[in-house]
């Protein structure tokens, strides 16, 4: 009896990495995780929409008024009762998913509709935003990393968290979609400037600017001291850009992910004390795709447990429901 034939070690090589890379996209995730994930998109996506003047945006001068992309049907600024009425829509949605999402019966139509109308609505206000002749950049990410959450099952439990892929490849996209963002704004950099954007007077000048233009920021004698102060102006620019650059490293290797959460908050609230630029949004939309949260919600509660047990005190007891 002849052995079956034996594939070229080449062809073996490349399904291997074709299962790995699919793993990375499309790998599983636990339907906990997942449910945490849609939650606290809603949550940003509902805080950001109600205190933002979007209605502000309405009664712009035509001239000025230069459509982007995605309301290129416009010819004009939509009028103030349009965009409250679709802030109302998105936060409708958002409590929705919260309130009538928890039902058995309805939990997959609900979470999937609600889900899709908040995303839409948001990212319809922030095209409008993106509409008066620049690209506004703050809400560019989280709009775009929440965007694969749309297509996610609606049937997800916190109780469950036994990894599935079905669960997992909407996570594991937005977080590829989300380094992408990051890695192309510093090859951007890189692609127009070069490493003159490093260890060029740029950084001084950023640093300088709250003064120059006027506004006070919350640190500005700070920013000018650290302009003043060479080379601490280019250590901030390398450090910036290497963050960039290497961000799709949270795609390869979970155990830098804390870390990228950590650099995230402290160069965007930098950007925030220092220049006044709030791009807050930023580090949210980071933490909320990077962190375990079924993880630390367990590791929080077994800890509470081993405290208690160590301390001799008797659990709280709940009233039952």
């Amino acid at each position: 009896m002849s052995a079956p034939p034996v594939a070229p070690a080449s062809a073996t090589d490349r399904r291997s990495v074709g299962r790995w890379f699919d793993d990375l996209l499309f790998g599983p995730e636990a339907p906990a995780r997942l449910l945490a994930v849609q939650a606290l998109f809603l949550v940003l996506i509902a805080v950001r929409t109600v205190l933002s003047p979007y209605p502000k945006l309405a009664g712009a001068p035509e001239a000025l008024f230069k459509p982007a992309w995605a309301v290129s049907w416009l010819d004009a600024m939509p009028p103030r009762w349009v965009i409250v009425l679709v802030q109302v829509a998105i936060v409708g949605a958002a409590v929705a998913w919260f309130v009538i999402g928890r039902h058995p019966q309805w939990r997959g139509p609900v979470r999937r509709g609600a889900y899709a109308i908040a995303w839409l609505g948001f990212f319809f206000l922030a095209a409008l935003r993106g509409s008066r002749g620049k690209i506004f950049h703050i809400e560019l990410l989280l709009v775009w990393a929440s965007l694969p959450l749309v297509f996610a099952p609606g049937d997800a439990r916190w109780s469950d968290r036994r990894p599935q892929r079905r669960y997992g490849w909407t996570i594991r996209t937005a977080i590829a979609a989300m380094s992408v963002i990051y890695c192309f704004t510093g090859l951007q950099k890189l692609r127009a400037s070069g490493l003159g954007w490093v260890f060029s007077d740029n950084m001084k000048w950023a640093l300088a600017w709250g003064r120059v233009r006027g506004e006070a920021t919350p640190l500005q004698d700070v920013a000018v001291w650290l302009a003043a102060h060479r080379p601490l102006p280019e250590i901030f620019a390398l450090c910036i850009l290497v963050f960039e650059v290497s961000f799709p490293l949270v795609v390869f290797f979970r155990r830098v992910r804390p870390a990228f959460v950590v650099a995230a908050w402290l160069f965007h609230m930098g950007t925030v004390l220092l220049l006044g630029l709030d791009y807050t949004m930023w580090p949210a939309t980071v933490t909320i795709l990077l962190l375990d949260w079924p993880a630390i919600v367990d590791r929080v509660s077994g800890w509470r447990g081993r405290t208690v047990q160590a301390t001799g005190a008797s659990p709280p007891v709940h009233p039952a429901t």
